[in-house]
């Protein structure tokens, strides 16, 4: 489980917490918290425990890989890679049919302001007695 040491610098970071002051805050040595870090030793559950406890980190961010921890509004919480990837994927599909709609929308009018022209047109030539639509040649 060399991730978990990952996990804890990574926690470390967000909270913009230097590592002396962190191991200190968990009731560890500095020295410790390092080789934990650099995934040369295992954290103790008392370790994971106490990083829990004391920050309210959800415990399962520690155990699965796949989650990422988020830090809103002063509260932690994590979220799975793939369900976040998933989301993205969602909200981009959403945004190419919002614009595939617009441009729907756009040729609509533009199809609508053609066949406009043609009846004004048609509707002239009827008024005027020209045809100004082309003739076909015959051969």
């Amino acid at each position: 489980m060399n991730f978990i040491g990952k996990k804890i610098r990574t926690l470390r970071l967000m909270l913009d917490i230097q590592q002396q002051v962190f191991a200190e805050s968990i009731g560890m040595r500095h020295s410790a918290l390092s080789q934990i870090e650099r995934a040369k030793n295992n954290p103790t559950y008392e370790t994971l425990f106490n990083i829990i406890h004391t920050y309210g980190v959800p415990p399962l961010y520690f155990f699965e890989e796949k989650y990422q921890l988020k830090l809103e509004n002063g509260a932690f919480s994590i979220e799975n890679e793939t369900v976040s990837g998933n989301k993205r994927l969602v909200e981009e599909i959403i945004k190419l049919k919002e614009r595939l709609e617009i441009n729907e929308e756009r040729l609509l009018l533009k199809e609508e302001r053609i066949t406009h022209l043609l009846d004004k047109l048609e509707s002239h030539s009827r008024t005027t007695g020209r045809n100004h639509t082309p003739k076909k040649k015959s051969h």
